[in-house]
Formats: structure tokens, sequence, C-alpha cells
């Protein structure tokens, strides 16, 4: 019984708490309009306020708008203080331009109508516009008033010419002295129009110039040596969206110089940045084509000779990551937080790495392999003394065909780890033997037998010169044995057979015509007779 009212009892304190939580905050806020709760100035029949960052956020844009051109009002959103009314009334055409460029405008900035709002942070009364530009803030003055800081100020001429080049300044004052004539004569839509018009038609001129330059720029980057119909289209493919992401970035730098109405200027605005960040993503997605193209066509012709089956998953990875890549900027230009978009990739990768250990470590094991480069399809290696050909080097594992005709599979990782001797890698092939003679083959035959053997050495094509050596080595159990020894130039198995049995013949040939015999192991048994067993065993000896 005492658990049912022990909760009912928190539930209760809840909800008084709310309730008097949102009475306090009720005594601090009200709708915007509400000329009891906020103060309200007047110029000229104008109303504006400054009661709250709400206010004077709002004073700015809605005095600067196409619609409601009053400079001289919007210049009130900074204090007198800062300086003549010609001076403000300049910081705030400048401020309105950046916070345009970055796409920051009423109908998308949280600005809080709190009059006595506290920074959490500073524990200050004020007010950051945006994260992009902390120096932007607003901050209480003692007339109950928010402005804009001194600091900002300060700061305003510093950004603006970050974002826009020193011309600038004339193109406004020049776009403005056409608006005003254009108004009179044509009409506000008539003049957005006209705006939108030239600018676009300037755009689609840049367009074409720029779509020329870039791909010889690609063309340049990419080498000529793997030109063919099938790079071509590649380039293609990804000029296109390169082009239209640097339009896309003009027209939204652009935008706001024209001085278009912002209610159409944020749409614009909204718009271009969708289709700039889907632009980015098909730049990264198209991007993979090149890189595996130009890595391809390279590793056909060097040592890096990787299976065309692994062309595939290596795109299709690359791809993978550059979509991530893509939507988190895409998010993060359309102003959204993307730290958790990160933090949450980070741990789904945590958590596949340790779902699939054995597949991560193998895929990196193939990253090292084609790093590292120790072998190629077809090169015959040794692995923990097991050894075959090359067949396929895949996503996971490396195939190698032994000489017994069976397939061992090794898994990547370790190939990556373990020593591997690559002796498709060598440039020759050494032969060694022993050439064994009978023990009653002359001295002189045996001078000019080694002489004879060095000259089939260095007139075989593939023998390597100065690289042999062909004497009398041992007195063997039952021969005389001549240590053979020569490099075979080629790094192919079945040359250097067909050069060893060659060479052998030579050898055979040459001992039938100086008449040497070659050796073979006897061994000379001795039996006693029968008599002489019979008396070893009488006598006692077995």
């Amino acid at each position: 019984m005492v658990k049912p009212i022990s909760k009912l009892f928190l539930l209760l304190l809840s909800f008084f708490t709310i309730q008097l939580n949102a009475q306090s905050l009720d005594s601090l806020i009200s709708f915007p309009e509400d000329h009891e709760f906020y103060s309200y100035h007047k110029i000229d029949s104008f109303e504006y306020s400054l009661s709250s960052p709400y206010h004077t956020f709002h004073t700015l844009y809605d005095f600067l708008d196409e619609d409601n051109f009053h400079p001289g009002i919007a210049a009130r959103v900074f204090n007198k203080n800062i300086g003549s009314i010609e001076k403000r009334q300049q910081l705030a055409e400048d401020l309105k331009l950046i916070l345009s460029a970055k796409g920051i405008y009423p109908h998308n900035t949280n600005v809080s109508l709190l009059k006595n709002y506290v920074d959490k942070k500073t524990n200050k009364r004020r007010f950051t516009i945006t994260d992009k530009y902390p120096d932007i803030y607003l901050i209480k003055y003692s007339d109950g008033n928010w402005y804009f800081s001194r600091y900002t100020s300060e700061r305003i001429p510093y950004i603006f010419n970050e974002i826009y080049p020193g011309i600038s300044r004339k193109i406004i004052e020049f776009v403005l002295k056409i608006k005003q004539n254009n108004n009179q004569l044509l009409g506000k839509d008539t003049w957005q129009i006209t705006s939108l018009f030239s600018l676009i038609l300037m755009l689609v001129i840049v367009g074409y110039l720029l779509n020329y330059l870039l791909k010889f720029a690609t063309l340049k980057i990419t080498n000529p040596d793997y030109k063919s119909f099938i790079l071509d289209r590649i380039i293609n493919h990804f000029i296109k969206p390169v082009n239209y992401a640097i339009l896309l970035y003009m027209f939204n730098w652009l935008l706001p110089l024209f001085l278009i109405d912002s209610d159409l200027s944020y749409y614009l605005s909204t718009v271009v940045r969708v289709l700039l960040g889907i632009a980015i993503l098909l730049i990264l997605y198209r991007s993979v084509d090149i890189i595996v193209y130009q890595m391809y066509h390279k590793t056909k012709y060097n040592r890096l000779n990787f299976n065309e089956n692994l062309s595939p998953i290596v795109k299709t990875s690359m791809r993978i990551f550059a979509v991530l890549i893509g939507i988190g900027i895409f998010f993060n230009m359309l102003g959204y937080d993307i730290t958790n978009f990160i933090a949450g990739l980070s741990f789904g990768g945590i958590v596949i790495a340790f779902a699939a250990q054995d597949t991560v470590k193998n895929f990196i094991g193939s990253i090292m392999l084609f790093a590292d480069q120790p072998f190629r399809v077809g090169d015959y290696i040794e692995i923990d003394n097991l050894s075959g050909v090359v067949e396929e080097i895949g996503f996971r594992s490396t195939k190698v065909r032994t000489f017994e005709d069976s397939v061992m599979v090794f898994p990547n990782s370790l190939l990556s780890d373990n020593r591997v001797d690559n002796k498709g890698m060598r440039n020759s092939r050494r032969f060694r033997t022993l050439i064994s003679i009978t023990y009653n083959t002359p001295r002189t035959k045996i001078i000019k037998f080694t002489n004879e053997i060095r000259e089939i050495i260095k007139n075989h094509p593939l023998s390597k010169p100065d690289a042999y050596y062909v004497h009398l080595n041992e007195f063997g159990p039952s021969s005389l044995d001549l240590l053979f020894q020569m490099y075979i130039c080629t790094n192919e198995r079945i040359i250097e057979l067909q050069a060893r049995e060659e060479i052998m013949l030579e050898i055979i040939r040459l001992s039938e015509e100086i008449g040497v015999e070659f050796a073979f192991p006897t061994q000379t048994v001795y039996f006693n007779n029968e008599d002489e067993i019979n008396n070893d065993t009488e006598k006692g000896i077995t």
C-alpha cells in the first residue's frame, strides 16, 4: 500500500513542478506581437522592438527586406555608441549578407523570445545567433534592449571580406541603383525575375566554359596511356556533378548580393543547398569509378596484378564509404548536427568489427597485400612449407594451386602476418647438382671434361654470365664428385626445365665423346665358403 501512495505523491509533485516552471516561463515570454509584454519603438509610423534576441534579429531582417527596405531602422540593432547612423546602417547590411550567405534566415533559426535570456556557457545575458560564427552575438544593455555587441561590430568587416571579395561592395551599390530604378518602372516582381534571370544566364555561360576546363584538367590528371571510350564516359559522368556543384555554390554565394526578397531568397537558398548536397554526394560516388579504373589499369601492367574479381569488391566498399560521407555532408549543409550521425556510425562500426572480427582482419589483410605487393597472380610462392602458384587474390582469401593440382585457400590475414617466399620474383633460377664420375677416370680427362662443361654453360643463351661453378669437389664413397652450379635467367618453371634438359643432354654427349663414365653407388660383398663357416662354428665362433 505504501508503494502506490509514494508513486502518487511523486506524480503530483512532478505536476506541480511543471506548472510552476510554466508559470515562471510565462512571466518571461509571450507571443512576439504582444505590445503589452514587449516594448516597441516607433519611427515614421514603423514599429520595431529590441526587447528580446528574437525581436532584434527580426528587426535586422524585416527592415532590410525588399518589400520593407528601411536600413535606418535596421541600423538600430547596433547601439548608438558604436558610431554614426550611417556606420551602423552599413554594419546592418553587411551582417544580413553574411548571415544570408550561410543560409541563416528567421525561418530556420531558433532565436529566443526570453527578455532575460542567460547563456548557459558564459552565464551572461548573451545570445549567439549561430555556432558557425560565435563572434556574432547579442547582449542585453542596461536600457533593457538587445543589441549586437561591440565585438560583433568590429568583426563584421573581417567576416564579410572572408566571404565576399572586394568587388562585392560595388556590386551591391550597383544592384541597389538598378533595383530602385526598376522598382519605379517595372515593379517588384519584374525586378526579382530580371535579377534571377540575369544570375542564371551568367551561370549558364560560366558552366559551359567550366565544363571544358574540368574535362581538360581531369584528363591531365588521369594517365593518358589508359585513355579509352570507357574512361571518357567515366570522366563525363564525374564532371557533370562537379560542374553543377561549382555553379550551385556560386549561385548561393551571389544570391544575397542581388538583394532579392528574404522569403524568396530563403527558399531558393534551401533548394540550392539540397541540390548542392546531392551534387557532392554524386561527386564522391562517381569519383570511385575513376579511382578504381586507374588502379585496375596501373596494376594490370606492373607487379600488382590483382584478379579482376577484386575490382567490384573494392569499388563497392569505396562507394559505401563515399555515400556515408556524402550523407553526412548533405545533412550538415542543411544545418543539422551530424555529431550523433558520426557517433552512430562509430558505434555501428565497433559492433560490426566485433561481430565479424575474422572478416575485418581478412579485409585489412587484403589492403595490406594491395599496399605491400608481395606477390601477383601467377607467382610461385611458399608459405609454411606449402608451395604453389597463385591463382586468385580475393576480398577475403587467396587461392594457391599446388603441384598436386589441388587448391589451397589462405586467409589474407595469414598471408599479411606470416613470411611468404615469393619465388616468382626471382630474376634467375639456380641449377645445382653433383656430377659423379668413376675413380679410374684419368686426370687429363677430368680437366678436359670440366673445361668443356664450362663452355657448354657459356654458350647457353639463358645462362647467367660469370655466375657458374664446375670443379672437382669431393672424393665420394664410390665416385669422384664434380660440383656443378649455374643460374638460368628465367622466372618461369617450364623454361627452367627445358634449359636444364638441354644442358644435361649436352653433358651426356660430352661424356660420350671424351670417354668419361658416370659413376653410380656400388658395394662389394665377400662370402666365406662352407668349410670356413663350419670351422668357425666348431670353435664356438658365431
